[in-house]
């Protein structure tokens, strides 16, 4: 927990640090300025989602290493969100439904925990 003194009023404002900062708004960064390992899992799975099957092509839509898409291509595929497909030798990556459902509920969290929409909810 991080407390902050405004110098508009008195008593501190007390903000709490947890993990749906960091989902804040697909670009929400951490203090460092990088995505956080569920921001970099669900640009791969994005960039899978918008056609890109070649594993040189998801790293470059995702905007990732090679080992960091290495990695993440094994986890997506051991949890049934991408499946391998491709022909002679070739390694290529389609999303699966189970890959668009948790797709769509990212999104939809994303867009919920939005500054904007925050705003708008009763307090």
């Amino acid at each position: 927990m991080v407390v902050l003194r405004s110098i508009y009023s008195e008593p501190p404002v007390v903000m709490v640090r947890n993990e749906m900062a960091q989902v804040e708004g697909f670009e929400g960064r951490t203090a460092q300025g990088r995505r956080s390992a569920l921001e970099v899992t669900m640009a791969i799975l994005k960039a899978t989602s918008e056609g890109a099957r070649k594993p040189t092509h998801l790293m470059y839509a995702s905007n990732t290493s090679w080992v960091i898409l290495q990695r993440n291509l094994q986890s997506l595929l051991s949890s049934g969100l991408v499946r391998e497909c491709g022909s002679r030798g070739r390694c290529e990556y389609a999303i699966t439904e189970s890959g668009f459902a948790v797709l769509r509920d990212f999104d939809r969290l994303v867009e919920r925990t939005s500054p904007i929409a925050m705003e708008a909810l009763p307090r």
